[in-house]
């Protein structure tokens, strides 16, 4: 895991990129939602009204996002849709 502040720092980064790339996005940083060992910290995203080829584009910019922090400075951000449905190998379900 990485350090506190440095976490805060690249998901800053992260959330005011994605912001100004989707003005219409809430982002939330989130360090107390039960996580893995080695995952740092969650974003949680809100998108009110978009429809699936919106959250398909904003979907891949944060995937872009977070797996660039990974890469580059060893942070370890989970992203999370709110209000989203998904689909998985059961079925639909809905993400909180």
């Amino acid at each position: 895991m990485a350090e506190r502040a440095l976490v805060e720092s690249v998901a800053s980064d992260i959330i005011a990129e994605i912001v100004r790339e989707f003005p219409v996005l809430t982002l939330e940083l989130d360090f107390d939602t039960a996580r893995e060992e080695h995952e740092d910290a969650y974003i949680w995203i809100s998108a009110p009204g978009a429809d699936d080829e919106q959250i398909d584009e904003i979907w891949g910019y944060v995937i872009q996002m977070v797996q660039g922090a990974y890469q580059e400075r060893d942070v370890y951000l989970v992203a999370r849709m709110r209000g989203v449905e998904i689909i998985d190998r059961r079925g639909r379900a809905e993400v909180d």
